[in-house]
């Protein structure tokens, strides 16, 4: 069985590996044309209480033949380091774990089942990569870089009225909704990371 890496290889045309430009993402394969896509997005979503809120990181990028894309569900200290390794990995995702996926545009994917993805976010950048363990031959990682926005979602009960989540976890908060603005006290932490000051 052919490892995501490899099989990244083994599609990858030649050409010099370049920085991704700075308004648009770009996964950078081994000895390859970067794929190119839309910025990654950091979603923030408070299911009320005093619970941290779920974190997940996604990016993609694609070209007529090839579709590389990454699904990270963070660690709670993700949104005060900016800074994260996890494991990669094919079961369903808990904090800490990612999951990547390689294929052709419209054709079925298939699932990295090892591996480490590492990534931070650094003046309106997300940068990093990913490195399969099971390549043991060597392989440079797979690099990613580009821009990123960020939502953050609370119980629309929060943002109507701005005021604190009660502490119960189990209240009937009504649905989520995004705070555009990051203006609920459960968005505003965030304002700077999604580009509001």
């Amino acid at each position: 069985m052919q490892t995501a890496a490899a099989a990244l290889v083994a599609v990858a045309g030649a050409g010099p590996e370049e920085p991704a430009a700075p308004d648009r993402f770009e996964v950078s394969l081994v000895g390859g044309v970067p794929l190119r896509g839309a910025a990654a997005r950091v979603d923030i979503r408070h299911e009320g209480g005093a619970a941290s809120p779920t974190v997940e990181v996604t990016f993609s990028a694609s070209d007529n033949a090839r579709t590389w894309a990454a699904h990270v569900l963070a660690p709670p200290q993700f949104l005060q380091t900016l800074k994260l390794v996890v494991q990669v990995s094919d079961r369903t995702l808990v904090p800490g774990r990612a999951s990547v996926q390689t294929g052709a545009p419209g054709a079925d994917v298939s699932l990295a089942s090892d591996g480490s993805l590492q990534l931070s976010l650094l003046h309106g950048r997300l940068e990093g990569s990913y490195v399969s363990t099971a390549d043991r031959g060597g392989t440079a990682p797979i690099r990613f870089a580009g821009p990123y926005v960020v939502t953050c979602s609370v119980p629309a009960s929060a943002l109507e009225t701005n005021a604190a989540v009660p502490a119960a976890a189990g209240d009937a908060m009504g649905a989520r909704i995004v705070d555009e603005n990051f203006t609920s006290v459960l968005c505003k932490p965030y304002a700077t990371l999604g580009g509001r000051h």
